[in-house]
């Protein structure tokens, strides 16, 4: 309400830029765009992923066959594109030379990983969520959709109780429910996990689930794809280790301080995970490295660079 309350017409000319920050492809008038590059103004987008095209089975139909069309559009007007990672910044390079019959300089401005002050004070109301921070628990914080691949979770979770039965920690997923889930869903309730060691929590407060990073043992993401990765630098940020995947942009968010998985082969994933649920000395070294070292990228930083 306060950013609409505050808005200002503009007038954009010659020499301006325009830059579309987020969601192009709900955008509808590019003409409009083609009119103001032709009195001048530049035009650039600012592109998080290619999942949509590159693998359309982790999303929407409608939603991929909206972003194949306005994507065509943008580029053909754009003038530069800046993209979230060096991964997607490659990726839009090889798309555009395999689709268009032209090129455009394209660059990475890579996303700060800098959360909100630490000295916020965190009062937690929820008693669920005081409950569970007093037991062993890994996080895993995303849309619990398809692609984030959390059925690779549950198959190690199942494992991990197998062989070391209820000392296993708990496993407490953060999101709201996404795009092609029922059958996940309905496998977790039916095996009866909810609440015995599998604990989900939607649409919770930002101090809710930062107090719950701060209590875990660990975070866990396995996504199978991924722009950026936000959660790796989430978890990173508030001290605790992250096991996550090696493909696509989220080695660049880790780096070293993440130790990688890949998404595809749970059962080669599992000794990762496995290693530090066992050897809690080597996570307590893990996370004292994270905790001494890992420096956030900073939102001033990230703003020098886009501008």
């Amino acid at each position: 309400n306060l950013v609409y309350r505050d808005r200002v017409q503009v007038f954009p000319e010659k020499d301006d830029i325009f830059v579309v920050a987020g969601a192009f492809w709900i955008y509808p008038h590019y003409d409009n765009i083609m009119h103001l590059r032709q009195v001048g103004m530049r035009f650039g987008l600012f592109i998080h992923d290619l999942i949509q095209i590159r693998m359309p089975e982790y999303v929407a139909r409608d939603a991929t066959d909206n972003f194949n069309v306005q994507i065509s559009d943008a580029l053909d007007i754009a003038d530069f594109v800046l993209a979230n990672s060096e991964y997607v910044a490659n990726d839009i390079i090889q798309f555009i030379s395999e689709k268009k019959n032209y090129t455009l300089p394209v660059k990475a401005v890579v996303l700060p990983t800098e959360l909100r002050s630490n000295e916020v004070s965190l009062r937690i109301d929820r008693r669920d969520i005081l409950d569970i921070s007093k037991t062993d628990y890994v996080i895993s914080v995303s849309t619990i959709e398809i692609r984030k691949n959390h059925t690779l979770l549950i198959r190690a979770w199942e494992k991990l109780r197998e062989e070391f039965g209820d000392s296993t920690p708990n496993l407490v997923l953060v999101g709201k429910w996404g795009w092609e889930i029922d059958e996940f869903r309905r496998y977790v309730e039916e095996k009866g996990y909810v609440g015995d060691w599998l604990f989900i929590f939607n649409g919770i407060s930002d101090n809710d689930m930062e107090y719950l990073y701060k209590h875990s043992m660990f975070s866990i993401y396995p996504s199978f794809a991924e722009g950026f990765g936000l959660p790796i630098g989430e978890s990173l940020v508030y001290g605790k280790p992250c096991i996550a995947s090696n493909t696509t942009s989220m080695p660049e968010v880790g780096g070293d301080f993440v130790r990688y998985i890949d998404p595809f082969d749970w059962e080669a994933s599992y000794p990762v995970i496995r290693q530090v649920v066992a050897d809690r000395d080597d996570l307590r070294a893990w996370q004292e490295r994270v905790e001494r070292e890992f420096k956030p990228k900073t939102w001033h930083q990230f703003c020098s660079e886009f501008y």
